[in-house]
């Protein structure tokens, strides 16, 4: 299943912080480009100190499920 580059998607950017934490700096942040159909592509974990970039290389339909 191809994800085509015309559909409509958002960039989106989460933030997630430690319940107990006294600063106002995040745990991490993530960003990634939601697709209309649900699925996030290209996503980037930022931790601070380095980065972890994912891109989405296929996508794979599964058959839906008889209930």
């Amino acid at each position: 299943m191809a994800i085509s580059l015309s559909a409509l998607s958002w960039n989106v950017r989460l933030a997630f912080f430690d319940v107990g934490a006294r600063t106002p700096e995040p745990q991490y942040e993530l960003g990634f480009r939601m697709f209309e159909n649900g699925v996030g592509g290209d996503q980037v974990m930022d931790y601070g100190e380095f980065r972890v970039r994912a891109t989405l290389d296929r996508l794979e339909a599964i058959p839906k499920p008889k209930c």
